[in-house]
């Protein structure tokens, strides 16, 4: 079962017995320590390279006002980088 659909159920769960206990029927909330599944967390398939990266932290040009130039060095540089 996914991370998320074990979710989807725990949480009606752990409201149900919110409810109980707020309009008495429990003295204690069974669910009130229950923890919620989390999906792991995974780092990005791809990187830079220190080729790419030193390409991306030289593009922009602090003397134009938007700090891209034209052409392929510039702004350009940018878009094939995302697009790879």
């Amino acid at each position: 079962m996914t991370v998320a659909t074990q979710v989807q159920r725990l949480i009606p769960v752990a409201q149900f017995f919110s409810w109980l206990r707020r309009i008495g029927h429990l003295k204690v909330n069974p669910a009130a320590d229950m923890t919620m599944p989390r999906p792991d967390r995974r780092l990005p398939e791809s990187t830079l390279s220190a080729i790419e990266m030193a390409a991306v932290l030289s593009a922009p040009v602090v003397s134009k006002p938007l700090g891209c130039a034209t052409g392929p060095s510039g702004g350009v540089l940018l878009l094939r980088l995302a697009a790879q």
